[in-house]
């Protein structure tokens, strides 16, 4: 099967990750040129989107466990004010208003008037602006992420409880509906693209699902296995049939109607691309097709899997992820062939050496590839080459790399972690 990226993993990360413990490396921020932007004294920093960060304090008790405040900051390293309710801790900055929703690329030096945070006390979450004046009082036990200035929010997640209340918050008008769901499986997949929400049907295990609108309502009738975002209104789902000689997943309109070819199965589109093959071809070979399904890369791949570093933004609508063209795809044609890395219209950026397979890029460009040993064993090695495949140094390499590393988490900013011995 061609490689499929699970958006879930990652959110699901960032939300167990608030209360984890971390490694005791104190991490800062700098600039691509390594000129210091905050000092290396937090315990975790995050890039939250439009030229903010959000970075957690040290714990002078445990120097393995997150602090308990929170702070946030510019691209310039200002501390912006941010308040909350008496007797409570910020958790999140939940949404920064229609501006940002409706330009991606937007970047703030100072908090928009109609900012929300997210605050929480006795273990229940609510809403407050950048005063701290309450929007939703803390009596919620989940909120999920804002998309298109709306949010689910639920009033109790433990399973067996006779009351799972379940709305749909409007951030803009700061108003609440409740609609008739209780149990709707993966709270971090409950968000609005293109208008519409995929949510199950019913709580039982295995439930189909569909797409309901800001009303709660459905439009498109509970009849997927899997469900993806909608975007430039198309989504790509996952038909409950097992039949062999038809397409699994497929690409539907906002009608809930197919769009995509009868004998083409079409995997998630990222940007205009998405990732299919053809019925009737066998053993199965992938290509890349273009939204009008037109082949843009022929289907002759064994295996074909999106890579690119994608800013991990806890405001960024989770919708956005899928609108990111993919900065290459590694492409196998056969078990006796190289790995490549094409772009998304199949030009080969590289053919790497026999028996190299991509693991990552590095920060500097550098490719991280796991080198499989001759004999078949599994004890291979890791090497670096950069993109015209000659071999280069370790990133970093040398008596500072033992003490400082970097990685970039925004564009033109880096991660500074200071190892501590």
């Amino acid at each position: 099967m061609a490689g499929i990226w699970n958006p879930g993993l990652i959110f699901t990360s960032f939300f167990m990750a608030l209360n984890m413990a971390y490694d005791g490396n104190p991490v800062g921020l700098c600039d691509s040129h390594k000129h210091v932007i905050l000092s290396a004294k937090y315990s975790r920093i995050e890039y939250v989107g439009h030229g903010l960060f959000m970075a957690w304090s040290l714990n002078p008790a445990d120097k393995f466990a997150y602090g308990k405040d929170r702070f946030l900051f510019n691209r310039k390293g200002t501390r912006l004010e941010t308040n909350v309710p008496e007797g409570s801790q910020l958790v999140q900055v939940f949404w920064l208003g229609k501006k940002a929703d409706e330009n991606s690329e937007l970047a703030f030096t100072s908090l928009p008037d109609d900012t929300l945070l997210r605050f929480s006390r006795n273990g229940k979450s609510g809403l407050c602006n950048s005063k701290g004046e309450v929007v939703l009082q803390a009596d919620y036990e989940y909120i999920c992420k804002a998309s298109e200035s709306k949010a689910f929010v639920f009033e109790t997640v433990s399973r067996g409880s006779a009351n799972r209340g379940l709305y749909i918050f409007d951030c803009s008008q700061k108003k609440m509906k409740e609609i008739p769901f209780r149990d709707v499986g993966d709270l971090n997949s409950l968000y609005f693209s293109d208008g519409l929400a995929a949510i199950v049907d019913k709580p039982e295990k295995k439930s189909p699902k569909g797409y309901i609108d800001e009303t709660g309502g459905f439009v498109i009738e509970p009849k997927f296995s899997n469900t993806g975002p909608f975007r430039s209104g198309m989504a790509s789902v996952t038909l409950s049939h097992q039949s062999t000689d038809q397409p699994l997943k497929v690409i539907i309109d906002k009608t809930g109607k197919v769009v995509s070819p009868p004998n083409m199965e079409v995997q998630e589109f990222y940007g205009d691309y998405a990732i299919a093959r053809k019925m009737d071809a066998e053993p199965p070979k992938y290509g890349i097709v273009n939204r009008e399904f037109h082949f843009v890369v022929k289907p002759k791949y064994n295996n074909i899997s999106p890579y690119w570093k994608i800013d991990e933004s806890v405001l960024g609508s989770p919708a956005l992820r899928f609108a990111q063209t993919p900065q290459f795809y590694t492409a196998v044609e056969d078990t006796r062939q190289p790995q490549k890395l094409i772009t998304a219209t199949g030009e080969v950026l590289l053919t790497l050496p026999d028996r190299h397979f991509l693991n990552y890029l590095e920060d500097d460009g550098a490719i991280r590839c796991w080198v499989a040993p001759a004999d078949g064993g599994s004890n291979g090695e890791t090497v670096y080459l950069n993109m015209q495949g000659e071999p280069v140094s370790r990133p970093n390499e040398g008596s500072k790399a033992h003490h400082i590393r970097y990685r970039q988490i925004a564009p033109g900013i880096q991660l500074e972690t200071v190892n501590v011995d």
